[in-house]
């Protein structure tokens, strides 16, 4: 264990006081300074696990776009320093996907930022073993968010995430949009995947048959252009 300069008794009520330093506008600078000492130290206990979950909801509802970042850059480093449980760590990826329908623009905008600094520092068979949580959510957002930003930013982590998969995931992704084609509500989804599949320059060299999927993608076109 970490050893620190005060005993488990006294961590305990530091980082309950942090965690309501955290949500004060007014106080969080100092806090988030302890904050992360304290996770730069892994310093174990259930209450860090209850400051991260408050950080976490702080990229998203915070004014303050310091504080979004701030707590973005605790959160990442938490998910790949901290020896995480697989349920755990679970439970916060899925969150960190689901704050990615945030209502707020900024917000989602601070969430699709979190999802970019996640599959640019994960290790590759952390992301490998997760990436369905982030593909989903992502492809949703690619068509449904009415923000411009958001929708830029969200294709460039769809881009990126495809980059750095290794192809046997990268394919499987694929054959999870294939089946989504015969949703007729899900073509636009589908055919804007397409185009971030054939950007892919490994999987079109590896893809056995380029022209059957040219064929799918350019009836998914004409539908869409019926409906």
């Amino acid at each position: 264990d970490v050893k620190l300069p005060l005993d488990a008794e006294q961590m305990q009520i530091l980082l309950r006081f942090l965690r309501s330093s955290l949500m004060d506008s007014d106080q969080h600078n100092p806090a988030i300074g302890l904050v992360k000492a304290i996770v730069a130290r892994r310093y174990l206990s259930a209450e860090v696990y209850d400051v991260v979950e408050t950080l976490l909801e702080l990229t998203v509802r915070s004014h303050k776009a310091s504080l979004r970042d701030q707590s973005r850059s605790i959160v990442v480093s938490f998910l790949i320093e901290y020896p995480l449980e697989p349920g755990r760590l679970k439970e916060i990826l899925d969150q960190i996907a689901l704050n990615l329908r945030y209502e707020i623009a900024d917000g989602r905008l601070s969430a699709i930022t979190l999802v970019a600094s996640v599959i640019d520092r994960f290790p590759i068979k952390a992301l490998v073993d997760h990436c369905e949580v982030f593909f989903l959510p992502l492809s949703i957002q690619l068509v449904n968010d009415d923000s411009d930003d958001c929708k830029r930013a969200v294709s460039k982590c769809i881009t990126a995430l495809l980059k750095r998969l290794p192809l046997e995931s990268i394919q499987e992704l694929h054959s999870f949009t294939e089946r989504w084609e015969e949703g007729a509500s899900l073509q636009v989804m589908v055919l804007q995947l397409h185009g971030h599949f054939i950007d892919n320059e490994e999987f079109m060299k590896r893809t056995k048959d380029v022209s059957s999927m040219l064929d799918k993608l350019e009836t998914t076109m004409q539908e869409c252009e019926n409906n």
